[in-house]
């Protein structure tokens, strides 16, 4: 009974990471058609200009999150297999307090200086 356990669960596996995959591929694709219609629609220059805002945009929004994301994931579960409740209903409001006062912040300097 437990190799078709393993079985069910391997196979959950491989079709969850065969989907996103699959999902990763699509959005690739699509990204790359709105680039070559947005760039044929708007023109070099304001395609130029676009892609150094979103280049901009995308670099703040990574610092801003400042890999709390990932940690969170981690502590979470580290909290969780623990059945430490307590720990992980102070964590996910702690990293989103710690991610809004960095947007903040971060939105007032790019205010304030671009």
């Amino acid at each position: 009974m437990k190799v078709v356990e393993e079985r069910s669960a391997n196979y959950r596996l491989a079709s969850g990471a065969s989907l996103g995959i699959i999902g990763s591929v699509i959005k690739g694709g699509l990204v790359y058609g709105y680039g070559i219609a947005l760039a044929r629609l708007a023109g070099a220059d304001t395609f130029g200009l676009y892609t150094l805002a979103f280049s901009i945009i995308f670099i703040l929004v990574f610092v801003g999150a400042m890999g709390l994301t990932t940690g969170s994931i981690r502590y979470v579960s580290i909290a969780a297999a623990e059945q430490n409740w307590a720990r992980v209903k102070g964590i996910i409001p702690g990293a989103v307090r710690y991610i809004i006062v960095a947007s903040i912040t971060i939105s007032v300097l790019l205010f304030l200086f671009l």
